[in-house]
């Protein structure tokens, strides 16, 4: 049954944990500033984004290159106002 639970919530779009809501975005790496903590992304609309980086993320940074695609794990809080980029993963 635990594990179950796991598949299912791995599957949902937005976690809330802690007051946060996380969620996945798709996107192409534009830019990153190591020393700002910062990544730009594009999403598939064509739109750009600047995002503070933090956590496991921010470790990722300097091996992430221009036009690498990625998955970011965004946190929001409970407004959905976006705080920073948690995770990234290179797409493969």
């Amino acid at each position: 049954m635990r594990k179950s639970l796991f598949a299912i919530a791995a599957l949902l779009p937005v976690v809330a944990f802690a007051g946060f809501k996380y969620h996945d975005v798709q996107a192409t790496v534009v830019s990153t500033d190591a020393k700002a903590h910062t990544i730009t992304l594009k999403g598939d609309d064509g739109t750009e984004h600047t995002a503070k980086v933090e956590g496991k993320a921010a470790s990722e940074l300097a091996n992430l290159k221009a036009g690498e695609k990625v998955t970011a794990t965004c946190k929001d809080n409970d407004k959905g106002d976006h705080l920073a980029v948690t995770v990234i993963k290179a797409n493969t």
